[in-house]
């Protein structure tokens, strides 16, 4: 069973009020449910950091003559492997850290607080409240069980969970993998501009082919916006595409210009676990001369200055320069082009119903496949079912219905989202309720009459054509929901398989990118008799693949899960006991191991 479904069938009924109180804005949980459901060991060290929060934020906390406070926090992040050696991992530390104090970050914003005008041990408080609040979220859900010591986790042993987090694991190190590949492209494209330009803003300004083709790439992957099929949006809508291409020009500049100041660091020591842009200042004038007018900066200035502390990607300085924050590519394009995506009244037909058709029908070159366009429900019929793609396979002798669907709505890659969109996302909702209405009509001869039309219409084979009747849909029938939200990639919900576009349309495809420093590279890949719908028996053949081509490789999928089940996340603390501000005692808190998911 996929990770998200277990956790959404674990937190149904009575734990339901407790998961919620775990993820947003842990410090308002309630004592009796923190006894009810965890060990009082490791309650005791929430309930110490709970009050810590809750007092910062003036809210009510038992009267104590002696109080803890929270003086120090350190995170250790360290990789077991089989051997028993431990291979310690700052950079996950300082991630897993980042993502703690972001979530804090949002919840306080909705309450008016702001996370980094609170006082430094406050913040840390915060944090280690999130790291428990997760770890406590694990242990409700049965992901993590006690080990031999209270305050050590280990994952649960049972074959079916462990299948389950291997599908999730491998759906986010299939998005790591692809996000290493943009950031080997971003360092070729930096190596075209600085051996072609004097300067970036030269470079901008006279629309370099190698920044306008990283552009490019950056809003098909992020956004599923194809350069060469923006003509078929509708008329209406490509004005607002145009000012949305030249805010993300705008954005890209900014993330190049980020990495162009610290060149020289990053080449002596490269390493690129991380597409954040640099904290940096820039003169405003510097900016214009990359072509962008005050009026288009201005615009993201204000639309950023309007965000929480967390997605703020420009903040304008008293003296006049424009201070960049730390945002990842993907996450800023998503966040300050989706109001534009939001006023396009025909982006969804756009996606839906045009661009993925017109897609594979021009560059998927597959003799396994064949493709078939849009069919629906009568008006007359009760059962309301939707599909918009019938992806043929000639090889399996099997027919997938797709349900395609387009997210505006950016968000962080947080567990608490991904669940969230998962469980009760209204796009995915819709999605799965008309696959499931179909699913229920496979054997109707209404249904049947349209499928084959729609076959007939596309030239299927008349081999293939001829064996489709009501009985080989009912058995070789799979669903499939196409998106383009990257966290939910290789998932599995109710027997629907969920890809994101762009690895969808690799697997039709047989391709993939290989990175390294050297170069990126697609090949071919070998994935013969294993079903689209069928994402466990796939990504094991996939693994076993890139396993067998670069066997060498420490971030080959198979190594990945390896590695994730030996994985551990340490926290040590230490603690003042204090009578009002006069300080007593220190001491040692108890340090906390669990496995980091």
């Amino acid at each position: 069973m996929y990770l998200l479904k277990h956790l959404e069938r674990e937190v149904a009924g009575d734990k339901n009020d407790v998961a919620i109180q775990l993820l947003y804005k842990p410090w308002q949980i309630e004592e009796g449910l923190l006894t009810r459901h965890f060990p009082s060991s490791l309650v005791r060290q929430y309930k110490k950091l709970q009050e810590m929060c809750r007092g910062a934020l003036g809210l009510p906390v038992p009267k104590r003559l002696l109080r803890h406070r929270l003086a120090e926090m350190r995170v250790h992040v360290y990789m077991t492997t089989k051997q028993g050696a431990l291979h310690e991992m700052d950079d996950l530390a300082l991630h897993q850290m980042e993502q703690y104090a972001g979530q804090a970050r949002e919840d306080l914003h909705e309450i008016n607080v702001v996370f980094d005008d609170l006082q430094r041990e406050v913040q840390i408080a915060f944090s280690a409240l999130y790291l428990y609040a997760e770890a406590f979220f694990y242990l409700l859900t049965k992901v993590t069980t006690q080990g031999a010591s209270k305050f050590r986790l280990e994952i649960d042993v049972s074959e079916d969970l462990r299948e389950g987090l291997r599908l999730y694991w491998f759906g986010h190190h299939a998005a790591f993998q692809s996000n290493l590949a943009d950031m080997f492209w971003r360092e070729a494209t930096i190596d075209i501009i600085e051996e072609e330009y004097d300067s970036l803003e030269q470079a901008v300004k006279s629309r370099a082919p190698a920044f306008l083709d990283f552009v490019d790439m950056s809003i098909d992957k992020v956004l599923s916006l194809h350069p060469q099929f923006i003509g078929l949006i509708a008329n209406e809508d490509k004005t607002i595409y145009l000012q949305l291409r030249r805010r993300a020009e705008l954005i890209v500049y900014f993330f190049l210009k980020s990495h162009f100041t610290t060149l020289k660091e990053r080449r002596t020591n490269f390493d690129p676990i991380s597409d954040t842009t640099f904290a940096e200042e820039y003169d405003l004038e510097t900016v214009k001369s990359a072509g962008f007018s005050a009026a288009e900066i201005q615009m993201l200035l204000s639309d950023s200055v309007s965000k929480g502390a967390g997605d703020m990607l420009l903040a304008m300085m008293p003296e006049g320069a424009l201070k960049l924050k730390n945002l990842s590519l993907r996450y800023s394009l998503g966040l300050y082009i989706s109001p534009l995506l939001k006023v396009m009244p025909h982006r969804g037909d756009w996606f839906d119903k045009q661009y993925i058709s017109l897609y594979v029908a021009q560059r998927v070159r597959n003799s396994r496949f064949a493709f078939a366009g849009e069919v629906k429900a009568g008006r007359e019929e009760e059962e309301k079912y939707d599909i918009d793609l019938f992806v043929i396979d000639y090889e399996l002798d099997r027919i997938y219905f797709c349900q395609v669907k387009h997210r505006v709505k950016t968000q962080h890659a947080y567990l608490r989202d991904e669940l969230k969109e998962f469980s009760i996302g209204g796009q995915f909702k819709d999605a799965m309720r008309q696959l499931d209405s179909a699913k229920r009509q496979l054997g109707s001869p209404k249904l049947l009459e349209r499928v084959r039309g729609s076959l007939q219409r596309a030239s299927v084979r008349e081999s293939f054509l001829a064996k489709v009747d009501s009985e080989f849909l009912v058995k070789n029938t799979g669903f499939i929901v196409i998106h383009n939200v990257e966290n939910l990639d290789f998932a599995v919900k109710d027997g629907v398989a969920l890809y994101e576009w762009n690895t969808f349309r690799n697997l039709l495809k047989s391709e993939t990118t290989l990175h390294s420093k050297a170069d990126v590279k697609t090949v071919k890949t070998k994935l013969t008799k294993v079903a689209l719908d069928k994402v466990g028996d796939l990504t094991k053949a996939y693994a076993a693949w890139n396993d067998a081509i670069d066997p060498a490789n420490p971030l080959n999928f198979g190594k990945n899960v390896e590695n994730k089940l030996g994985t551990y996340l340490h926290l040590f603390t230490k603690w003042e006991i204090a009578m009002g501000k006069t300080q007593l005692i220190a001491y040692s808190g108890k340090d906390f191991r669990y496995p980091l998911l």
